[in-house]
């Protein structure tokens, strides 16, 4: 099987599989990145957030470094926890 070497935002180099599932994980990986975007700039747009609001936003950063993580790693057989 091929391997592909994948460059990081921190000038580090991972090597993977070149597989099906990494190819459909990271393109699931950039959506979820383009959505969090948009969802983090509603959340500052709140001025004053309820205690609801800010848990639902701990969560959903969890989720996003989560994401962020697999990727700077190269653990992209699985999006599990994003």
């Amino acid at each position: 099987m091929d391997r592909v070497v994948l460059n990081s935002l921190f000038g580090t180099s991972v090597e993977m599989e070149d597989t099906d599932t990494v190819a459909v994980s990271v393109a699931e990986l950039q959506t979820k990145a383009v959505n969090a975007i948009a969802l983090n700039q509603t959340y500052l747009a709140i001025a004053s957030p309820t205690a609801a609001q800010v848990a639902a936003q701990v969560a959903l950063l969890t989720r996003e470094n989560t994401a962020i993580i697999r990727l700077l790693l190269g653990q992209l057989s699985t999006t599990a926890g994003t």
